[in-house]
């Protein structure tokens, strides 16, 4: 899924950069075509006498009239388009935060990619993760019974919910909610809940419990950085 989401942030802003510069030449020559056409007009209109003599020249006259009305008309639309109002606003926000660049909406746009490709890249890196070695030997125990691991304090089980994400996400999920049992702080709370919301909506484990975890978040932590994140898990898996 990160490569996906890796992929889809470098196409949109290829994408962007492909569309400014098509727009950019478009404005261009929309705003150069009407003066050279009327100073063409104006030479024809000397080398044919139609100052002193404009019935023979009434035809052409016309025609052109008729040409300039309907390339005003084309160049309004294209400026109410969406890409055009786009392109107007990025050279707005230049000639506001950068004019000494003068670089007509280049550098806006340049900020907002950038932006963009981070904000992709984070989201990639939450749900990619990065592989963790676990050198934890296996130990079976004598009791088939299941154990219920109340005796690590909060932070071992933290621990040792990041260690099996990867490879066992039922027991890191069953670490996470022991941890959030035992009162855990703010600081500790919102990151256990996030990555077990996280783990349980990524793997299918109990979705609906996954979701309310999230939501919990959001609703008792609202300014966390946790928060944010757990919008987007929220968003991604709806």
């Amino acid at each position: 899924m990160s490569f996906l989401i890796k992929l889809t942030a470098i196409s949109a802003v290829v994408a962007a950069i492909y569309f400014f510069v098509q727009t950019e030449r478009l404005d261009n020559q929309l705003t150069e075509i009407k003066p050279k056409a009327e100073a063409n007009f104006d030479e024809w209109q000397k080398q044919n006498n139609c100052i002193k003599k404009p019935l023979p020249c009434k035809e052409y006259s016309t025609q052109f009239k008729d040409w300039l009305a309907q390339l005003d008309l084309y160049k309004e639309s294209k400026e109410k388009s969406p890409q055009f109002k786009g392109y107007r606003l990025l050279k707005e926000l230049d000639g506001l935060y950068a004019p000494s660049l003068n670089s007509g909406g280049k550098a806006a746009l340049a900020v907002i990619c950038c932006g963009v490709l981070l904000w992709f890249f984070l989201v990639a890196r939450l749900f990619g993760g990065k592989k963790k070695k676990i050198n934890v030997p296996s130990i079976k125990t004598r009791s088939t019974a299941p154990k219920k691991d109340t005796g690590p304090d909060a932070p071992t089980l933290l621990r040792k919910a990041a260690e099996c994400a990867e490879n066992d996400p039922k027991q890191a999920i069953d670490y996470l909610e022991q941890a959030v049992k035992k009162s855990l702080s703010a600081k500790l709370e919102a990151p256990a809940l996030l990555m077990c919301g996280s783990l349980r909506l990524k793997n299918k484990i109990g979705a609906k419990q996954g979701k309310k975890q999230l939501d919990r978040i959001i609703s008792d932590y609202p300014e966390s950085l946790e928060s944010q994140k757990a919008k987007t898990v929220l968003e991604t898996f709806k």
